[in-house]
């Protein structure tokens, strides 16, 4: 197997942990889209180091200072609707984990071995973000934007296709803190919520009038997901984000003709709807886990949301939220 590795390797550093991986450029171009820059600044407390070399049509991953013996429940934690996972056997110390159905994964007690399939560095960078953010387990990870407004942030959860990230940048347009459209990372026994600003995820559709004007000045270009990819300081002007406390939690139930919306307590459908990413319920830790979810719930209001027009429903939720 031959490197591709000549170029710099791939740095990234965030909640105090770095990742540095010595890699490709499709695999550094991928990461970077997909994840942004990191932080800035601020000392490194841990550092995750790995090398990831790629030939004809198989790439090795190893990590250092892992054996990888647990690679395959690593992986299996990180399937999602959109990328089933699951275990396809297992011999000569050698177990397989597949994708869709397909041989991909060739995990052993040092290295894993991975087939070169289409979109290949997207699902590498996928894996070396969780495994470096793993490094982290007081944080959760969930499938939600964050927003700040009135110095508490605010949650916006819902399922794929719910508005997430077009609610979240129609708040950003009207001066509130935007602090992720994506992924939202939360100190749970803090109750913080950290700023976590990938590129954000555009689709075609409606958004809030001020990122259509950016967007209409801009060339947009949408991936093979229909996804257009940009830091969201190329579509609106926003100030720098912290972390803050918890506040509110908003959960996208969908649209109507105008927004509106109803405070509920907390319950099991509303734990639900939190929607954990799975690499932060690894089974030794998953009832601390829900008990710490059940214990947010329970530490804010909640909100169930039925989302009008970008803006409008923005001008909504300050209205009940920042009173």
């Amino acid at each position: 197997m031959t490197s591709d590795t000549r170029a710099p390797h791939l740095r990234f550093r965030f909640a105090d942990i770095e990742l540095s991986v010595e890699a490709g450029e499709a695999l550094r171009r991928e990461f970077f889209l997909l994840f942004g820059p990191g932080e800035s600044s601020g000392a490194a407390r841990s550092r995750v180091t790995a090398r990831v070399v790629t030939g004809t049509d198989m790439g090795a991953l190893t990590v250092d200072g892992d054996d990888l013996a647990d690679f395959p429940d690593f992986l299996l934690r990180l399937a999602v609707a959109d990328a089933p996972l699951e275990t396809h056997g297992s011999s000569n110390g050698e177990t397989v984990v597949a994708l869709d159905g397909q041989p991909v994964f060739f995990c052993t007690r040092g290295e894993v071995r991975f087939r070169l399939i289409p979109r290949w560095p997207r699902v590498l960078s996928h894996i070396l973000f969780y495994r470096m953010i793993a490094g982290r387990p007081d944080l959760m990870l969930f499938h939600a934007a964050a927003v700040g407004m009135s110095g508490r942030a605010v949650l916006l959860a819902g399922p794929k296709g719910r508005g997430k990230t077009t609610l979240s940048m129609a708040l950003a347009a009207r001066g509130h803190l935007f602090l992720g459209d994506e992924t939202a990372v939360v100190d749970p026994s803090a109750k913080l919520v950290f700023p976590f600003r990938r590129p954000v995820a555009i689709k075609r559709g409606p958004a809030a009038a001020a990122v259509e004007r950016a967007l209409a000045a801009m060339t947009a270009s949408f991936d093979d997901d229909g996804l257009f990819r940009t830091p969201i300081e190329t579509v609106l002007p926003v100030a720098g984000s912290r972390p803050l406390p918890l506040g509110a939690i908003v959960l996208l139930d969908g649209f109507g003709s105008r927004p509106g919306a109803l405070e509920v307590p907390a319950g099991r459908r509303e734990l639900a709807g939190l929607q954990p990413l799975p690499v932060s319920l690894a089974p030794h830790n998953l009832t601390r886990r829900v008990f710490e979810m059940v214990q947010l719930l329970a530490s804010v209001k909640i909100h169930r949301l039925i989302a009008g027009t970008p803006d409008a429903t923005a001008a909504y939720l300050e209205e009940i939220l920042c009173t």
